[in-house]
């Protein structure tokens, strides 16, 4: 199963043009969409956001 969604997310990768190896976007895209659910989740737990003393 995950070979089929790794070739899923290869060819939606090449359907919308970026095959040429340009992908350091989407690694960051994913980078700060995990940092924000890691600090939503973080927040929720200790009653804080951050930053907040």
């Amino acid at each position: 199963m995950a070979s089929t969604d790794k070739i899923a997310l290869l060819e939606l990768i090449r359907k919308i043009g970026l095959d040429d190896g340009d992908v350091d976007f989407l690694k960051e895209g994913l980078r700060v969409l995990t940092q924000a659910v890691i600090e939503a989740e973080v927040s929720s737990l200790i009653g804080a956001d951050r930053y907040w003393y």
